[in-house]
């Protein structure tokens, strides 16, 4: 037992020296500064909530989601449009995370000057820069980080990378809540403005991840015969539709058809889409619900978001703990069970009312569950994703999530207003029915997406460290 305990021992201390390792410490950089930027815009909800604004009205900004719907174009651009001057600084990711970082930052100062009894509308525009800014940042982000962990930095690697984005996380909620009663809403959220302004400061140090294999060159012919100019020099129609098939050809289709010739992903995606319906349902609504329902102060907010963040990173150990035991199959069902378990204490919440020790209780089980739901997903992706398509593979992965997100948000409030929160929160328990059924379905169908009578593959053979990673923006 003692020579167990000091094995164990070791090998911690191994993990945690490896963050020395210089591919390690960047991809936990990248992804904190890269946290920050999607962390901000979620403010905007509870300045709305706070400034009385009506259940309904909140809920409408899940069409913010919709951003996500032009992932795979913007994605696109990560991975094959070179920025000029920029991409011979900064490589590839780097300069986008650049951009990227810079259009978040323009997004959260407009928030800060949007106050939501003047116009609900200014915020609601404002909100959709700072998300694209923040998507984009990840895109880039979990492009630099897949190409820059390599052989044993990948279980390290991935876990400080998860570690990065809850702490960031507690960085931004701890200067941003504590500070609203003090400088008001508009100057805390600039205080945000200003961490992106110095992560965009950060990422200009950080190093170039390895060279990233190169894309066939346009052939000479071909140039040749490019219909870009009509004889005067002038730029043709025909050549914006060549230009148009040839992103589709060389840039779409390519990690789209590697992606769906991966055994049983059209059954995966739609169990991933189903059981997300059930954070959809709630994710707009929750905020107005803790705070127009139940009369949490910010402060209040601010302590059930410590206790969140921390179960979060609980629940990733948890979740590594259920992969390793379970296998992938069996810690994908345990979740699903779990999230249905978990939705009933905000109908007890609702019952109680402002009860601080009740309500820190269920955002501790609701985020445990979503932590361990993010180290088994992340498993899954890591297993599936191109290196070279990166960016463009997790942007089609996520393409049916942010279609159901924009399209329930605005449900969840008509709900609330013609019913009841009780009513919304059995709702988001019925979801998770079909999200077992089809669970059921894809291990029936397609064994081999679990490592089934796959050696090379199998889950169990995995580094339980390279399950950590974040696969939900």
């Amino acid at each position: 037992m003692i020579e167990r305990i000091a094995a164990s021992t070791r090998d911690i201390g191994h993990f945690f020296l490896s963050f020395r390792r210089q591919a390690i410490w960047s991809v936990f950089v990248m992804n904190f500064v890269s946290s920050i930027s999607v962390a901000m815009p979620q403010y905007g909800s509870l300045w709305m909530a706070k400034s009385g604004i009506d259940v309904q009205t909140i809920s409408y900004f899940s069409l913010v989601s919709a951003v996500g719907w032009f992932a795979v174009l913007y994605s696109i651009a990560l991975d094959t449009l070179k920025l000029p001057i920029l991409h011979g600084r900064l490589g590839q990711r780097r300069s986008w995370a650049l951009v990227s970082s810079l259009i978040s930052l323009a997004g959260v100062v407009l928030i800060s000057q949007s106050d939501p009894k003047e116009s609900v509308l200014a915020l609601f525009w404002a909100t959709i820069l700072a998300t694209l800014g923040g998507r984009m940042l990840f895109f880039a982000m979990r492009g630099y980080v897949i190409e820059m962990l390599r052989g044993d930095d990948i279980g390290p690697g991935n876990t400080f990378y998860a570690l990065a984005f809850w702490v960031s996380r507690i960085v931004v909620s701890t200067v941003v809540l504590l500070s609203v009663d003090q400088v008001g809403f508009s100057n805390a959220i600039l205080l945000g403005a200003g961490m992106i302004a110095a992560g965009a400061c950060v990422i200009l140090f950080l190093p170039k991840p390895p060279h990233q294999k190169a894309r066939k060159a346009l052939a000479a012919d071909e140039a040749a015969n490019d219909p870009a100019e009509d004889g005067r020099g002038r730029r043709t129609w025909s050549y914006l539709a060549a230009a148009a098939r040839r992103v589709i050809n060389q840039n779409l289709l390519p990690p789209l058809m590697a992606l769906l010739r991966r055994k049983g992903i059209w059954l995966f995606i739609i169990f991933f889409t189903v059981e997300g319906l059930s954070d959809a349902i709630l994710s707009n609504i929750l905020t107005p619900f803790y705070v127009s329902k139940l009369h949490f102060s910010v402060r209040e907010i601010y302590i059930g978001d410590l206790t969140g963040y921390a179960a979060i990173i609980a629940g990733t150990f948890l979740g590594a703990y259920a992969f390793q035991r379970f296998s992938l199959y069996g810690a994908l069902m345990l979740i699903s069970i779990l999230v249905g378990i978990t939705n009933i204490n905000f109908i007890i919440l609702n019952e109680l009312g402002h009860n601080l020790a009740y309500y820190l209780w269920t955002v501790a089980a609701e985020r445990a569950t979503l932590g361990m739901n993010v180290v088994v997903f992340a498993i899954y992706y890591t297993r599936v994703i191109d290196k070279e398509f990166a960016a463009t593979q997790i942007a089609l992965l996520l393409i049916p999530t942010s279609l159901i997100a924009v399209l329930i948000g605005p449900v969840s409030g008509a709900i609330v207003s013609r019913f009841d929160y009780d009513t919304l929160f059995l709702i988001s328990m019925v979801f998770i029915i079909p999200a077992i059924v089809s669970l059921m379905a894809v291990r029936a169908k397609a064994p081999e997406i679990f490592g089934v009578n796959d050696d090379a593959n199998t889950p169990d053979k995995v580094d339980v460290a390279n399950s950590v990673a974040t696969v939900r923006v």
